[in-house]
């Protein structure tokens, strides 16, 4: 029994023939390829009829189609007939070509690229993926130590490779706001988890790779636009960093180890002292209170 035709709006097929043309197709290819999925295989003259379009252009689009590889094409009598291949094959052989690409032209261009070490600047980086690109090659790149502090959403988002770098032997710690997933991996909460909780609402990243290289930044709520981001290899603004956020984590073990097995006089010391210096509410808090739009 022939399989019924599914019944596809015209609005989800202009969806699908637009988002298409975003991988290098042209909106009549694009609409070729989304109709012979619908269709199976069929004629060029089949697909201009149902497209409501020139055959002559069609068969162009078909043409182009199978020079790219996402039709193939038959020969019945005197008739051409085209058949789309799956989206899944499609875009993995897009991938894989994307792939060789890239490698290719990084290696060309690999030849280019200067020496960075001497590079003291300190760079603004606004965007998002600009950001978690940059961790991400920082973590991947760390050979001895990582220090992060990280919102736990953030956490997930580099915790690959966070773990990836713990197996290759270098000490990754890490200063979060609340519970992560992180196999092996010494983290701990912050002392001022809490004033996190009530004055942020975005996602802290706050990472410096092996007291040479240093990321901090700060995204929404949504984790989607970047409020402030800051990139440096300086050495002695990444040492400073690497110094400041290793004596956080510290503190924060000793925190928690505190919590279970200090006396009351000691927490009552060392609370007075995190009242002091964590929880202050300087000039400089308010300022990018009032930029992020939160509150003190």
């Amino acid at each position: 029994m022939a399989q019924a035709k599914r019944r596809i709006g015209r609005s989800a097929i202009e969806r699908a023939s637009q988002a298409l043309t975003g991988f290098g197709y042209t909106p009549l290819e694009s609409r070729v390829y989304v109709c012979l999925l619908l269709e199976g295989a069929a004629s060029g003259y089949r697909v201009a009829q149902a497209l409501n379009k020139p055959v002559a252009n069609v068969y162009k689009a078909m043409e182009s189609l199978h020079r790219k590889g996402a039709v193939l094409a038959t020969q019945t009598g005197s008739t051409q007939r085209y058949r789309a291949i799956q989206p899944s094959e499609l875009f993995g052989a897009m991938e894989h070509e994307f792939r060789q690409r890239r490698l290719s032209v990084e290696h060309q261009l690999q030849d280019f690229v200067g020496p960075s070490s001497a590079d003291d600047g300190i760079y603004s980086i606004n965007e998002r993926d600009q950001v978690l690109s940059r961790c991400r090659a920082m973590i991947r790149g760390s050979r001895d130590v990582v220090v992060a502090d990280l919102s736990p959403r953030v956490v997930a988002m580099v915790a690959d490779e966070l773990q990836s770098a713990h197996a290759r032997g270098v000490t990754v710690t890490v200063q979060t706001y609340g519970d992560v997933a992180l196999k092996g991996i010494d983290w701990a909460i912050a002392v001022d988890a809490d004033e996190y909780a009530s004055h942020w609402d975005g996602h802290w990243l706050d990472i410096v790779v092996d007291g040479t290289e240093l990321l901090t930044a700060y995204l929404d709520r949504d984790a989607q636009e970047v409020y402030f981001g800051v990139w440096s290899r300086n050495p002695f603004l990444a040492w400073v960093h690497h110094s400041a956020k290793a004596a956080e984590f510290v503190l924060a073990r000793f925190a928690d180890t505190l919590q279970r097995d200090g006396t009351p006089s000691v927490k009552r010391r060392f609370s007075k002292y995190v009242r002091g210096l964590f929880r202050r509410h300087p000039p400089g808090l308010a300022k990018v209170l009032r930029r992020t739009g939160e509150t003190t």
